[in-house]
């Protein structure tokens, strides 16, 4: 076995997808061209409901277009479920806990105190929100702290690894995208924290009230500028984004001017970071300063019906003046259609020909609005159509990070598998610390690697590349396809080997391992490799393994035996065998071959 390079954290840029993607100068037009015409070889343009006894095939294609990854847990779930029950439980929306001490090993108390000049939280207790000291001689202070900012990183991650049987975290990650921020300089933790509970608590709520919300978080305030935008020097800059990007949608599509970007600049003025927040107890705020705010009347463009907004000159005025922004925001019909198409994009498919825009788009939208903008009601409608169901949408999409990585760590149930020491079980003296085996504690440590891959394919929580987000989701015509090139591509083949083989590196030498045999025992027909291996392509790949791929699998991974070797490995297992190494690293093989074919990379 070899002995796995350590790997680190990556906090530089992220990776520019859009850059590596045309410095990889192969000619994509004829795959742009397929893509293109795709859509015209759809057959089925009803949003009514399928309403009949789903085939594995199209719970395979629900679930991987609602779920972070898919494993054999979620299909478990699945069964003996109705049509209406399959929805109902996939529509029921998750709680997100605020994260708690499990740094303790990172940093003791002794040294925290050192620091800051106080203790520590205990082990187990929340902190996010929590009064922070103030800013030392060092400029340090506790809601910057790294080993906390870590810990909620990781709070994220593991939430999303044990995700229900539920879209919450797809939809989390469709509006972290949509409207993004990166946490915002200076308020630090509970910056980010608060960012990401406004985003999961918005995700089975009134879109139209999270463009509300999201207007006054602190984290948006700094990351567009809006809480420095002063009434004599308007900023642009989130009056521009929340029209372009997070309601009505570019020009030419949406003819909004130049005037109503300035007239929404001044309205919006005088909101602000309240920093005082960042050292009380609760969340950090916002303050609205009616002495910064421009009072006059805002008089918008013909777009918005050429709605005046009366200036106001108190709190509650400001209030009531972003209140009737917003409701204008969602007057033209290029908002309910916009968000209807991003929708689409995100869980169907990123083409969307004439022909969809007339007969599914349009009606949607309908959905959309009559439903108070709810982004659950108008999927509910979508994921239960017949359009949706309609084969030219299966394997129409290359998996984001998140849901390629999470794909592979689920399945191999790698949070919950077995920690080893190649040196140490070399030296004939193993152990595991405590802070590896104790599940809360342990977290922190997986989620490292977890975090690094996500970064070096192009996606990381709290990181996005611009205001727009990530290009796969929007940028036309290549969308998805940015996902991939040559530097993505190698970091999935080591991850997948990473996970397969020698383990995910924890710290000091310590990797947490797949239990290949118990992975192995997950299936059902374990002695016939052919069923095998027929098994596995259902669960992970939905779909066959060709001949030619199944024939490549079994000649790499035996190594020259044939196939009745497999079947006695497999029947001594079953008879108390204890020797298990050659099964195992047979498996292994057959496990990362699997995951590296390039039907893995679709959904």
């Amino acid at each position: 076995m070899v002995n796995p390079t350590k790997q680190t954290s990556n906090k530089s840029n992220p990776i520019d997808l859009v850059d590596l993607f045309y410095k990889e100068k192969i000619d994509f037009k004829e795959l742009l061209k397929n893509r293109s015409n795709s859509s015209k070889k759809v057959q089925e343009f009803s949003l009514e409901p399928l309403d009949q006894e789903l085939t594995y095939n199209q719970k395979s294609h629900l679930l991987r277009r609602s779920l972070v990854g898919t494993c054999k847990r979620h299909y478990e779930d699945l069964d003996e479920l109705s049509f209406d029950e399959i929805y109902d439980l996939i529509f029921t929306d998750e709680s997100l806990e605020e994260p708690v001490n499990n740094y303790y090993y990172r940093r003791s108390n002794q040294e925290w105190n050192e620091l800051y000049g106080r203790d520590d939280v205990l082990p187990g207790e929340t902190f996010v929100n929590n009064a922070s000291t103030e800013r030392n001689e060092n400029d340090e202070y506790e809601n910057g702290d790294w080993v906390r900012k870590e810990s909620i990183e990781s709070h994220m991650l593991t939430n999303i690894y044990y995700q229900k049987t539920s879209i919450h975290w797809k939809l989390f990650l469709f509006l972290h995208n949509l409207v993004p921020t990166d946490g915002g300089q200076g308020i630090d933790n509970k910056g980010i924290w608060n960012y990401y509970k406004l985003i999961f608590d918005s995700c089975f709520g009134s879109y139209k009230d999270f463009i509300f919300n999201i207007t006054l978080n602190p984290a948006m305030l700094v990351y567009l500028n809006l809480g420095q935008s002063q009434k004599e020097t308007p900023d642009e800059n989130y009056a521009r984004e929340v029209q372009e990007l997070f309601t009505v949608g570019k020009r030419p599509f949406s003819m909004f001017t130049e005037d109503d970007v300035r007239e929404a600049a001044r309205l919006l003025v005088g909101h602000r970071v309240d920093y005082e927040t960042l050292f009380k107890d609760g969340e950090v705020s916002y303050q609205h300063n009616p002495w910064d705010h421009d009072t006059g009347d805002k008089q918008f463009s013909s777009f918005y019906g050429n709605k005046k907004i009366e200036g106001r000159d108190t709190e509650e005025g400001m209030i009531e003046e972003l209140n009737e922004f917003v409701d204008m925001l969602f007057y033209p019909d290029q908002s309910k259609l916009y968000i209807t198409r991003r929708l689409y994009q995100f869980f169907v498919n990123p083409e969307i020909s004439d022909e969809i825009e007339q007969k599914v788009i349009n009606p949607l939208s309908e959905v959309f609005k009559s439903s108070n903008y709810s982004l659950t009601e108008t999927l509910k409608v979508l994921l239960k159509s017949k359009h949706f169901f309609d084969e030219s949408n299966f394997y129409s999409i290359i998996k984001s990070p998140y849901d390629y990585v999470f794909g592979v760590v689920k399945e191999l149930n790698l949070f919950d598998g077995v920690i080893r020491n190649y040196d140490q079980e070399n030296d004939g003296n193993f152990s595991i610390p405590e802070r590896l085996s104790n599940l809360e504690t342990r977290n922190l440590y997986i989620s490292n690697p977890i975090r690094w891959s996500l970064s070096e394919q192009g996606m990381e929580l709290g990181r996005p590349p611009s205001v727009s987000g990530w290009p796969p989701f929007y940028q036309q015509p290549v969308y998805d396809l940015f996902w991939i090139n040559s530097v993505t591509l190698k970091n999935k083949i080591q991850t997948v080997e990473q996970c397969c083989k020698w383990g995910l590196w924890l710290e000091d030498g310590y990797n947490m391992t797949c239990d290949k045999i118990d992975y192995l025992f997950s299936y059902e027909n374990i002695e016939d490799i052919d069923l095998l291996l027929e098994e596995m392509s259902e669960r992970l790949l939905s779909r066959s393994i060709s001949e030619m791929d199944k024939q490549r699998i079994i000649t790499h991974s035996f190594n020259g035996a044939d196939k009745i070797h497999w079947t006695q490995l497999v029947d001594e297992l079953k008879n108390g065998n204890d020797d298990s190494w050659e099964i195992e690293h047979i498996f292994e093989k057959i496990i990362f071959q699997v995951f590296s074919l390039g039907e893995y990379n679709m959904f």
